[in-house]
C-alpha cells in the first residue's frame, strides 16, 4: 500500500468515526453537560413542587480547581529540565535552576500559571472553547487567536468548561505572551487527543506565526512596521 492510499484510508476511517461520534453520541454529551448546569427540561416533574436541581457535582469540580495549582505549584522545581544526551547532566541542572530560582519568581511565574490554566482553550466536535473573561485574565494573544479561528470559520464558544471536558478534547492549547500558542498534552497524566498537536492547534499557530512575521497581508493593520537601517558598505581597496 503506497502512502497516498493509506492516507486516503485513514481519511475514511477518521470521517467515518466523527460521523458516528456527531450523529449517536452528540445528543447524550449535550443533555450530560445540561444536567450539569442544573438544566432539566426533559424530566417530568409535579406543578406544585420545587424546580430547583442539585449541582453538588459541579461544586465538587469546582473544589478541585485548587489542586490543579498544588500539583503545579506545590513543588520546589516547577520546571525540570532533561538531559538531551550523555554529558548533559549539568547543563540541564543548571538551566532548572536559573528558571526555578531567577525567572520563575522574578517574572511573577505564580500568577502567570493559574493565568494559564485559566486561559486554556479546548477543541471538541469542531468547536473552540474559551472560559468567559469573568474566570480569566484578558489577553493580547488570545483575543487574537479567537479573531484568527473566527476569520478561519472555526466556531468559537465562551463559556465556562469543567476539567472532565478538558479531559475529552479532540485538542487543547495554551495563548499567552510568551506561550503564544502552546498544545497541552496530557492533563492530570490523561493524553488530550492523540497526545499530539491538533489539527486545528497547528492551523492555528501557522496563520498566527504568518500574521507576527507579516506574511498575512489581511492583518498588516495589526503589525507596527519600522525602518531598518542600510547595511554599512565597505570599499574594498588593495594596499
Amino acid at each position: 500500500m503506497s502512502e497516498e492510499e493509506l492516507a486516503t484510508t485513514l481519511s475514511g476511517l477518521i470521517k467515518d468515526c466523527e460521523a458516528y461520534r456527531d450523529s449517536d453520541l452528540m445528543p447524550d454529551r449535550e443533555l450530560a453537560l445540561e444536567y450539569y448546569n442544573g438544566k432539566m427540561t426533559d424530566t417530568p416533574h409535579d406543578d406544585d413542587r420545587s424546580k430547583v436541581v442539585s449541582r453538588d457535582v459541579r461544586a465538587a469540580i469546582k473544589k478541585v480547581k485548587p489542586s490543579i495549582y498544588r500539583t503545579i505549584l506545590g513543588n520546589d522545581k516547577v520546571v525540570e529540565y532533561m538531559p538531551a544526551g550523555e554529558g548533559d547532566e549539568d547543563t540541564a541542572e543548571q538551566a532548572t535552576d536559573y528558571i526555578n530560582n531567577v525567572i520563575f519568581p522574578e517574572s511573577d511565574g505564580f500568577r502567570a500559571v493559574k493565568a494559564a490554566i485559566h486561559d486554556a482553550l479546548l477543541l471538541r466536535n469542531g468547536i473552540l472553547k474559551t472560559p468567559p473573561l469573568t474566570s480569566i485574565l484578558e489577553g493580547i494573544t488570545r483575543d487574537a487567536v479567537l479573531h484568527i479561528a473566527k476569520d478561519e470559520g472555526i466556531e468559537v464558544d465562551t463559556e465556562k468548561f469543567t476539567r472532565d471536558e478538558l479531559y475529552i478534547a479532540d485538542e487543547a492549547f495554551f495563548t499567552g505572551t510568551a506561550a503564544e500558542i502552546t498544545p497541552i498534552r496530557e492533563v492530570d497524566k490523561r493524553l488530550i487527543g492523540t497526545g499530539k498537536p491538533g489539527i486545528i492547534t497547528k492551523r492555528l499557530q501557522s496563520r498566527f506565526f504568518d500574521i507576527v512575521e507579516g506574511r498575512d497581508p489581511d492583518f498588516l493593520d495589526w503589525l507596527e512596521f519600522f525602518p531598518t537601517a542600510s547595511p554599512l558598505k565597505v570599499k574594498n581597496e588593495s594596499l
